[in-house]
Order: structure tokens, then C-alpha cells, then sequence
């Protein structure tokens, strides 16, 4: 081998200084190089300066979901100019990455909470083994006052209760919901029964409404026809509500205007402010997206 000359198997092992950079970590660095602000590239894709963090922090957990994950992604790395493939695959390594730690986060935290609850129930157990014989000891070498008998085993008297010798004056409160959505439970009544009697019963149907009420005087109203993800901020970007929303639902909120709203799939909301109507339409965007704000 000749001076100077670089070993084939060290060769092999040099690697890229950049190979290992995450997707966020590449925009970031070529917004940065450009001269752009996260604002400046927040107002260019039409997204909150939060998005555009957790972007770059590769914070995925914080965006709606993958679908909308990967849109962002897709149009910062093309007002970048980057290889939109190559940073997408990126972001698709680290996403699958970031979902197996959190499930198995998830399964050590149960794990966690089951040995805790197998704890308390061994305490109870003992617990309730030390105050039975307590009363137990109370009974046979206290209450009978006689130590000439401490030798007897002390003989208990034990009428069952039933329901033709129990009666009893209760308030009952209930509420239980049903899977298809409906709530049953007892009416919340004083009552006198004894233990045979059915407890009165309430069954409450109705539209799968959401209401969130606040301070002031302005209502906004958003119905849905189909599955829609809906983030609602007031004026100083302070969430209000964030969820995906389905066909069916309403999403009735009181409180102070102006309401900054952002619609996933905006052809399957109706929106009212006020009891006006707010048509949408002429604001949709390439992504079936709207951004707007009302109650200004």
C-alpha cells in the first residue's frame, strides 16, 4: 500500500455529515440559509408559526395528522426547492420511529398502572384482614366481659338482610352513555323504596352536540355533513378547540370574537356566526382547507 493511500474498508465508513439529519432539520437549516423568517413561511403555506415549529422540531404529534403532516411538509420543501422524495422519506422513517417509542410508551405505562392497582388491591386485602380481626379480638376478649369464657370461642348472631326487612330513603344519580350515542340513567328523584323496586329510569337522545361557552356574547356554529378536522383559536392564537369531527355533529361555541378557525375538508362544514351564514367557498384552498377569521 502506498504512502498516503486510504484504506478501502475506512473508506467505506465515511459517511455523509448530512445522511442522518431529519426531514425538519433540513428545512430548517436551508430557511435559515435563504433568510426567512418562520412567520414569512407561515404566511406563504397558509399555516400557523406553531406548525412550522413542530415542523422543523419534527414535533409530528402536534400537527392534525399524517394526511396533513405530509402536505406541509410536501409545500415547505417545494417553497424551499428541496427534493420533495427525499424529505418525505425522511419524514416517513422518523413518523414510523416516533409511533413505535409511543406505543411502547403506552405499553409501559400500563404495565406501570397494573402493578399499582395489583399494590392497592393486595393492600385492601390486608387492610381489611387486619380490621376483621380487630373486631374479631374486640368481640371475644372485650365484649364479653367474663375472662372465664376467654377460653370459648365466641358464638356470632347473624341475620341476613333482605329486601322485605330493609327499607331505606335514596337519591339516585346516574348517567350512562350508550355506544350508538344514547344516554340512559336514573332520574335524579328522592325516593322511598325498599331493595326489590326498579330505580326510575331517564333516557336522553338528541344530535351529537358539542357546546364550549366562555365569556361573551358571540355564538359561533359549525355543522358537519362528513369527517372534517376543525382547530379554533381566539385573537392571541389561544386554543379554543382542536378535534376531527364527523357527520352529524355540531360544534356550538359562546364566548368573544374575533374566532380564528381552520377547516380540514371544508366542504363538509356549514357555518353560521351570529345567526348569519358565513359562506366559504371562494376561500378553499388546493388542500380542501380554509383558514379564515370572523367576528372581526
Amino acid at each position: 500500500m502506498q504512502i498516503g493511500q486510504v484504506p478501502q474498508q475506512q473508506t467505506e465508513e465515511v459517511s455523509d455529515p448530512e445522511i442522518d439529519l431529519t426531514a425538519g432539520e433540513i428545512l430548517r437549516q436551508e430557511r435559515l440559509r435563504i433568510g426567512l423568517t418562520e412567520n414569512e413561511v407561515a404566511d406563504h403555506l397558509h399555516i400557523t408559526k406553531h406548525y412550522v415549529s413542530a415542523i422543523e422540531s419534527d414535533n409530528y404529534q402536534k400537527l392534525p395528522n399524517a394526511v396533513f403532516a405530509k402536505g406541509y411538509i410536501k409545500n415547505y420543501a417545494i417553497y424551499l426547492k428541496l427534493g420533495i422524495e427525499d424529505i418525505l422519506e425522511r419524514y416517513q422513517v422518523l413518523a414510523i420511529r416516533q409511533s413505535e417509542l409511543s406505543q411502547e410508551a403506552t405499553a409501559r405505562r400500563g404495565l406501570r398502572l397494573r402493578d399499582k392497582n395489583k399494590l392497592w388491591v393486595v393492600l385492601s386485602v390486608v387492610v381489611f384482614i387486619c380490621g376483621f380481626t380487630g373486631l374479631w379480638a374486640f368481640n371475644y376478649f372485650i365484649a364479653t366481659g367474663d375472662s372465664s369464657r376467654a377460653s370459648e370461642a365466641p358464638i356470632l348472631n347473624m341475620t341476613p338482610l333482605s329486601p322485605s326487612n330493609l327499607d331505606f330513603n335514596a337519591t339516585v344519580t346516574s348517567l350512562e352513555e350508550q355506544a350508538d350515542g344514547t344516554k340512559t340513567g336514573y332520574l335524579p328523584k328522592e325516593i322511598s323504596q325498599t331493595m326489590n323496586e326498579k330505580p326510575v329510569t331517564m333516557t336522553e337522545t338528541g344530535d351529537h352536540l358539542i357546546e364550549i361557552t366562555a365569556a361573551g356574547n358571540d355564538v359561533l356554529s359549525i355543522s358537519f355533513s362528513g369527517n372534517s378536522w376543525v382547530e379554533i383559536n381566539d385573537v392571541n392564537e389561544n386554543e379554543i378547540y382542536r378535534d376531527i369531527r364527523i357527520a352529524g355533529d355540531v360544534l356550538k361555541i359562546q364566548g368573544s370574537s374575533p374566532f380564528n378557525i381552520l377547516l380540514g375538508d371544508a366542504s363538509f362544514a356549514h357555518l353560521t356566526f351570529n345567526g348569519t351564514e358565513i359562506d366559504v367557498s371562494d376561500q378553499v384552498r388546493i388542500d380542501n382547507s380554509v383558514r379564515l377569521t370572523v367576528g372581526l
